[in-house]
């Protein structure tokens, strides 16, 4: 072997040819497939097209690792921050919550930010596996009778939520830009598109692998987005509301 290909721009530009090799890179293949052929993607894994192809568990943790971290890290995108959720909340409840529990813990409201940030974001990271999970079951509820094995439907709720994930990874340059913290007309748009995006892909797929007419499959997309949304709702604000208070009764 050519030890001169062992150099560092050698093996970056070896490194780089191999990730953008559109015809053998797998992901370049996978990634292509899941974001621009709704569906397909989903339908070659369960025909067995699955050599060629990532796979959906590490799709989905990839994508959400990535977006975990672009939303966490840079303070104006800091959406798992209780101190966003506070500018946000006009009711002034979760201010209160968060003071009730400073003041539980002895603790300056400074000190229970970090706490209870570090606590909420350990419990999303665990709860992730939720998603998948509750739309199949969903998924489950919604084609009874159609003779799929469960497995099949987490393969499809897997990509939806890879998906989503990666629609708000792509807007994150603009949240960058407006911030999270302040309910702006341009936040608005940014969040509606984030909505849009993948319900329209949600459709386009539904109708691929479940091969149904226009509007059964507009129904059901319209079922499991607002299944997708209440659930993270409810995940969100439970995640937040067991660290209140757990920081609360932690001294």
């Amino acid at each position: 072997m050519d030890r001169d290909q062992l150099k560092l721009f050698s093996f970056a530009v070896a490194a780089l040819e191999e990730i953008t090799d559109l015809e053998h890179s797998k992901l370049v293949r996978t990634f292509r497939s899941l974001f621009f052929q709704p569906g397909s993607l989903t339908n070659d894994y369960l025909r067995g097209q699955r050599r060629s192809l990532l796979g959906p568990v590490k799709i989905y943790l990839t994508l959400f690792a990535i977006s975990f971290l672009l939303y966490t890290f840079h303070r104006p995108t800091a959406v798992y921050d209780v101190s966003t959720i506070i500018a946000q909340d006009s009711s002034g409840i979760y201010r209160s919550l968060l003071t009730n529990a400073a003041k539980e813990a002895h603790l300056s409201e400074s000190a229970a930010i970090v706490g209870v940030n570090a606590r909420w974001r350990s419990y999303i990271n665990v709860t992730q596996a939720l998603y998948p999970l509750g739309l199949a079951i969903l998924l489950q509820l919604i084609y009874i009778g159609t003779g799929r094995y469960f497995v099949e439907h987490l393969i499809f709720a897997l990509h939806f939520n890879s998906v989503a994930f990666g629609v708000i990874i792509l807007l994150w340059p603009i949240y960058a830009v407006i911030g999270v913290q302040t309910l702006t007309l341009a936040y608005g748009i940014t969040t509606v598109v984030s909505l849009l995006l993948p319900f329209i892909w949600l459709l386009i797929a539904v109708r691929r692998v479940y091969r149904q007419g226009w509007w059964p499959s507009v129904i059901k997309s319209v079922i499991l987005e607002t299944g997708y949304l209440v659930m993270g709702l409810v995940l969100t604000f439970l995640t937040l509301g067991a660290a209140l208070a757990v920081v609360a009764r932690s001294h």
